[in-house]
């Protein structure tokens, strides 16, 4: 058995709100991955999804580049949509996390995410982008729609300086997305 989650560790006879049950894992240290195949998620015991192939980094690893939890988003404008992020652990100062998003009602949308840590502060900028159809583009003459928000702290000696910055392509953009 293998868990990294302290209350399963403290009481081992509690049944866990989920679990996954594998024909096999295997704990590579060289690599530091967990492999499971033939796995099964279960919730509250229930089998809700079967995957031949899973692995994820070992507990010992603090950051690693790959996939991180989907997400379900909902909304008017994009009808139900699902959202694949992927980390990018560049360096021990900066990362990138690219998340696009598939719906039911729109072209892809991507958002981009950039943190730096710098020896003077640290920043974060987030950028978006999405092709519109046609019904939502009505309002504006633009084929490509954008955005940019951005946040930073900053000290220089005796000066505190931060910064925050929202510029889209229109107005319309932060509303809708």
């Amino acid at each position: 058995m293998f868990t990294s989650c302290p209350a399963c560790e403290e009481n081992p006879e509690a049944s866990p709100l989920w679990q996954l049950r594998a024909g096999r894992i295997h704990y590579d240290q060289a690599a530091q991955d967990v492999v499971y195949t033939n796995t099964r998620l279960e919730v509250f015991g229930l089998p809700v999804a079967y995957l031949p192939y899973l692995a994820h980094a070992g507990p010992e690893v603090s950051r690693r580049s790959g996939f991180l939890a989907p997400a379900f988003p909902r909304s008017s404008t994009f009808g139900q949509s699902v959202e694949t992020p992927y980390f990018f652990d560049l360096d021990s100062h900066y990362d990138l996390t690219v998340t696009p998003r598939f719906s039911t009602k729109q072209d892809p949308f991507l958002k981009t995410d950039w943190r730096q840590l710098t020896q003077k502060g640290s920043y974060q900028l987030s950028a978006y982008v999405h092709q519109p159809d046609a019904k939502l583009a009505e309002d504006t003459q633009r084929e490509t729609r954008g955005g940019l928000v951005g946040s930073g702290e900053f000290r220089f000696y005796a000066w505190d300086v931060d910064f925050s910055l929202q510029e889209a392509s229109d107005d319309l953009f932060f509303k809708r997305y």
